[in-house]
């Protein structure tokens, strides 16, 4: 029996509180995720995540999005182009162009070599989608044996083709790097090779495969599966105000949007918690060892008491009246266990000392989106799926009227 809980206050004293553990990848995904840093607690989580802290900061997201990002969405947008309407427009599935685009950063972050042609970022692509199925098999309404299978073929798919070459090179360099032979300006910053520096002689193949597969699906799958939902609040307001679809053009009202929407649009109906021993006042509430909880998104992210009296609405200019911290509710998590890969979806503020903006694969793909006036293709709409509790879509095709020459 699963408690839900449905108030911002509450969820938010819960997602801090050390009494509780994260319950979603310990269940039916367990076989493909357990070990990951998302399960982890207590000194384990934290040494996880000092770890993994350099592939986040901001010379890391610069590089991601500057060179990685760039590229690959030029990429995507120049095998697009040769996809063309009866009237020569230019069109697209969003959710294609988002996992292509994201790819070749997953692949950057990981550690994983050889994505560096069109061929084998669909392959990824293909190797993602299959991962990310497997990842939220708990709200799937397919078979979940099935769901898995798929999955875990995916990860073998992973093993042979991209991660087993990888790791040895990167198993190469950092045994060279302390043999003297190379500097450590020379070692690449990635998931592999951090893991490697740390634990060369102690490295659990399984256990940094499972994290690699995490990766591959928090980094490629979940925005690519909110990107559609983003776009389409942002459109849909357009549309209502064209008064003010000139803030479009800049970019820290881009990013206002991108949060008010992802706060509309969480990635899975709710975040799932544990209890790890009878705990008294949370927020009011108390729960007993192995309490199940869920911690429901929707009805938080939309709590009147945060948001307001219309806090169902997508309203861009909300989160500049209520801040960056709420600005995407709880769509990101809270507390310790809060993505670790926010900033790389969101971006950073702005750097005091004039350098790169990090705005955000996300906002950055919207305004990619806007400038080349991309809009539904009236012929061909958007198709929603059924086989999932999560709220995702099938489809989200694409036209564009101002394609750059």
């Amino acid at each position: 029996m699963m408690r839900k809980l449905d108030s911002y206050r509450s969820i938010e004293s819960v997602l801090h509180s050390s009494d509780f553990q994260p319950a979603l990848h310990i269940r039916d995904s367990r076989p493909l995720l357990d070990g990951c840093v998302l399960t982890l607690t207590g000194q384990e989580h934290r040494e996880r995540r000092r770890l993994e802290r350099p592939l986040f900061e901001r010379s890391a997201l610069e590089f991601y999005e500057h060179q990685t990002f760039k590229s690959s969405l030029q990429i995507a947008f120049q095998q697009a182009e040769a996809q063309r309407d009866e009237a020569g427009r230019p069109q697209v599935d969003l959710l294609w162009l988002t996992r292509m685009t994201l790819v070749p950063v997953t692949a950057a972050v990981v550690g994983l070599d050889g994505v560096d042609n069109e061929a084998a970022v669909i392959h990824l692509e293909d190797i993602s989608r299959r991962l990310g199925e497997g990842a939220s098999v708990e709200w799937s309404n397919r078979n979940h044996q099935e769901v898995m299978e798929e999955a875990m073929e995916a990860k073998d798919d992973l093993l042979v083709n991209f991660y087993n070459l990888s790791l040895e090179r990167r198993r190469d360099l950092v045994t060279r790097w302390k043999s003297g032979d190379i500097e450590e300006r020379d070692l690449p910053t990635d998931l592999l090779t951090l893991a490697l520096r740390e634990y060369f002689d102690d490295f659990d193949d399984d256990l940094w495969l499972r994290e690699s597969l995490f990766f591959v699906v928090a980094s490629a799958n979940t925005t690519t599966h909110a990107t559609p939902h983003v776009f389409n609040e942002i459109i849909k307001w357009r549309d209502e105000h064209p008064e003010e679809s000139h803030l479009l053009e800049q970019e820290v009202f881009v990013r206002h949007a991108v949060d008010e929407a992802l706060r509309l649009h969480g990635p899975v109906p709710a975040l799932l918690r544990r209890a790890l021993k009878n705990t008294d006042a949370i927020a009011g509430h108390s729960f007993l060892a192995d309490d199940d909880i869920g911690c429901m998104l929707g009805p938080a992210n939309t709590d009147q008491e945060i948001y307001g009296a219309q806090s169902a609405i997508f309203d861009p200019h909300r989160p500049e009246v209520l801040g960056r911290r709420a600005a995407h509710g709880l769509s990101f998590g809270s507390g310790a266990h809060i993505c670790s890969g926010r900033p790389l979806a969101i971006g950073l503020p702005s750097p005091r000392d004039g350098g790169p903006e990090v705005i955000g694969v996300l906002p950055r793909l919207i305004s990619e989106l806007l400038s080349r006036g991309a809009r539904l293709d009236p012929e061909n709409l958007p198709t929603t799926r059924n086989d999932t509790k999560a709220e995702r879509y099938a489809s989200y095709p694409l036209i564009f009227e101002t394609w750059p020459k």
